[in-house]
């Protein structure tokens, strides 16, 4: 669970009021005034607008530099780092916020010191969303350390948590909650309460403590009673969790659908999103395609996003297009030449590739050699030919007159070689393991067929074994396989859950449903299974598709 207090709207509030102030600006939102473009930086949608937005903040904070105004230069600074958070950039942030901060070593009052409480917070922020929790914490106590009010230090102690939250460092976290709780005892504080118990309550169901349910339900009245509709969603969400652990499904499903239903009055499709994931995750398949579908549409929304204010951020000046598009034609008789030459060595190498594959399948009993032959030439097309053709492709389809008939062989021969990798890739020794796991589930996606994995990121790979991890990537695979193969799904659903020492998983597909035949495929898989002395069961339902129990 995350927790933006004081992240996002209060840290960036603050700042805009102070420019206000220094600047000797208007209250009115005028154009050209520091609340009309503070606006256009919240609500992020502003397009050209929003460019305008940044110079604004950029040029005054040159102004001020130059008028030897480091407090209100500071200022500007905060703002601008506060927009590249939002925006996602955080070595952006970073370095404005480390600026910053060294123009307020200039100055030493009150002033200067509730802007650093806000910019340490923030510093604190970028380094937990980088998994940099050492760092987080520093400047986390920093901020503590200036805290001048106790409604800032409960926000700086919640977010303080979530990091020992994040370590998995537990009992710390539920100690630093209970001391914030202790200080927010009084009805000034009723709202931060609400928020410090849903906290507790959620990390001590991680912890696994019996004060869990207590907390959540009285996080859960207090915002109810202040109508508090994030907050809520926050509580049924924790509480859903809690009864799945118990396990008590009905009624963890029963707070799912709370979180869902309340969802629809949040203008964020985010939460909708992750109500579904709770749904989903526990065993049912009636709101999938909603799941499919709201997740895709984020996840172009989100791009959509980030390419708008790259393009924003790094907008080029005219004479600078111009000079690099004369770059790219002088090199475009160049690349022509070395695509030529590429193209034929690719399509003698590809050749003499199925040959060699050829030969050796031809030789059954050297089964050994077949698996090394495989390995390695599923390495050496995927990290030569596919790549470099696959560059060389993006590269052409930057360039003017192309032929089309060269851009379909080179994207047939892309295709083709990509294939052949996929088909005999094994499990690389000394790669990072989850990342060769979700880019072989990956590669089954198509315009017909999704593949959806729930909680895999939060699985601790590295406490498995090779052999364990190697069964886990092949016998996956397998499934991939045959579900493409025989079973019509449209989808997939992979969880992944922790049980002690061993790993759950649970395969679904929404494909025929028919009967097992236990031929090579499924002995294959049951073999692997097996020799760890694990399990696996084939359950198809027939109508509705197949399911397939692992531990490991």
């Amino acid at each position: 669970m995350k927790c933006v207090f004081f992240s996002s709207l209060l840290a960036f509030l603050i700042p805009l009021l102070f420019i206000g102030s220094y600047a000797q600006q208007p209250e009115a939102k005028t154009v050209d005034s520091s609340a009309y473009y503070s606006d256009l930086l919240m609500d992020l949608q502003g397009g050209s607008d929003f460019n305008r937005a940044i110079h604004f903040f950029e040029r005054n904070y040159e102004k001020n530099l130059s008028e030897s105004k480091p407090i209100a230069a500071a200022l500007n600074l905060e703002v601008l780092a506060n927009t590249e958070y939002k925006i996602g950039d955080y070595n952006s942030s970073e370095s404005l916020s480390v600026e910053a901060l060294k123009l307020l070593d200039l100055e030493n009052d009150a002033d200067t010191q509730v802007i650093k409480t806000r910019i340490y917070n923030l510093l604190g922020l970028l380094y937990a969303n980088l998994e940099n929790y050492e760092k987080s914490k520093t400047y986390y106590g920093r901020s503590l350390q200036l805290a001048k009010t106790t409604s800032d230090s409960l926000y700086v102690l919640i977010n303080m948590s979530a990091v020992l939250r994040a370590e998995k460092n537990y009992e710390t976290a539920i100690d630093t909650l209970n001391y914030a709780l202790n200080r927010a005892n009084t009805p000034r504080y009723t709202r931060l309460a609400g928020d410090l118990l849903d906290n507790l309550g959620y990390t001590e169901l991680l912890a696994q403590e019996e004060e869990s349910l207590m907390h959540l339900k009285q996080s859960l009245a207090i915002r109810l009673q202040l109508h508090d509709t994030l907050g809520i969603f926050s509580n049924y969400r924790n509480l859903s969790s809690y009864y799945k652990q118990v396990p008590d499904t009905l009624t963890a499903i029963d707070y799912a659908r709370k979180a869902y239903s309340l969802s629809k009055y949040i203008p964020d499709p985010a939460y909708e999103l992750e109500a579904l994931g709770l749904i989903a995750d526990l065993d049912t398949l009636e709101y999938i395609e909603r799941f499919k579908y709201l997740s895709d549409s984020l996840k172009e929304s989100a791009l959509t996003r980030q390419n708008k204010y790259a393009a924003l951020k790094y907008d080029v000046a005219r004479e600078q297009r111009q000079t690099q598009l004369a770059l790219l034609e002088r090199d475009r008789e160049k690349r022509l030449k070395t695509i030529y030459v590429l193209t034929l060595v690719l399509g003698v190498v590809v050749i003499l590739g199925f040959s060699v594959l050829s030969h050796f399948k031809q030789k059954q009993k050297q089964l050994d050699a077949i698996r090394k032959t495989e390995a390695s030439i599923s390495k050496k097309v995927h990290d030569g030919l596919a790549n470099d053709t696959f560059q060389v492709i993006s590269e052409l389809q930057n360039l003017e007159n192309i032929p089309d008939h060269i851009l379909a062989k080179l994207d047939k021969i892309y295709l083709e070689t990509r294939d052949i990798s996929k088909n005999h890739s094994p499990l690389i020794d000394g790669n990072n393991f989850k990342d060769q796991l979700v880019s072989r589930l990956s590669s089954y996606k198509s315009e017909n067929f999704n593949v959806i994995t729930r909680n895999l990121n939060g699985i601790d790979w590295e406490k498995f074994s090779k052999n364990k991890k190697d069964a886990i990537y092949m016998v996956l695979g397998e499934l991939m396989t045959n579900t493409k193969k025989h079973s019509k799904a449209s989808l997939a659903l992979i969880s992944f859950e922790e049980k002690g020492k061993k790993l759950q998983i649970t395969f679904k597909d929404n494909g025929l449903g028919n009967e097992i035949k236990k031929g090579n495929g499924i002995q294959n898989m049951e073999f692997r299974i097996f020799s760890l002395n694990g399990t696996i069961s084939f359950e198809p339902e027939p109508g509705k598709g197949l399911k397939v129990q692992i531990l490991v």
